[in-house]
């Protein structure tokens, strides 16, 4: 403080008061120019804080749709992992069943439960072998309907991820004009 106290009065001393006053007063005149009322309301402290409020909020809300977007990703991996899995199980039980078939040509039958069914035709040995892999079968499609599940949740994940993408995106161009107005107003130069 002492060395800006030592210029200022060498400065009345070679220039005077009154020059020095009006130096001041000029420097002060263009610093406290009048804003415009528009350029106020965005540069408000509480539209400061609601920006950066918007920004956090934003970023927690994209960073949540990601998530559950991998999540989801990850879950119907496992699915149609397990999917694939069925698929096999249902051809091995089926080709068991058609090896654990009794008698020969047209009098060939199969055993499900206390029933015989003959398998002389095509429509009685696809009966027979839906019937011995029901369970496995019932397992299968309860799979592929938790997978078409998903391909919905999907859906509205990528709905989600890509509204609140644009949500940052405009809140990230707001932001960029609030720093250009301050930078504009500051007299700076800004970066381009």
């Amino acid at each position: 403080m002492n060395d800006i106290q030592q210029q200022f009065d060498s400065l009345v001393t070679l220039y005077g008061p009154e020059r020095v006053r009006a130096a001041a007063r000029k420097l002060l005149e263009i610093s406290t120019q009048r804003v415009p009322a528009e350029y106020i309301q965005v540069l408000a402290p509480e539209a400061l804080e609601d920006t950066t409020r918007q920004i956090s909020f934003a970023y927690k809300e994209l960073c949540n749709a990601i998530n559950h977007r991998i999540a989801v990703d990850q879950t119907k991996g496992e699915l149609l992992q397990q999917k694939i899995q069925l698929e096999s199980a249902v051809k091995l039980t089926e080709a068991e069943a058609f090896m654990n078939a009794q008698g020969e040509g047209k009098e060939q039958y199969g055993m499900i439960g206390d029933k015989k069914i003959l398998l002389n035709n095509e429509a009685n040995r696809d009966a027979y072998r839906r019937a011995y892999s029901a369970a496995d079968r019932q397992v299968l499609a309860e799979t592929s309907g938790e997978i078409a599940a998903i391909d919905v949740d999907l859906a509205r994940a990528s709905d989600v991820l890509t509204a609140s993408s644009a949500r940052v995106h405009a809140i990230a161009a707001k932001s960029n004009l609030q720093a250009a107005l301050f930078n504009f107003l500051s007299g700076g130069r800004g970066n381009g």
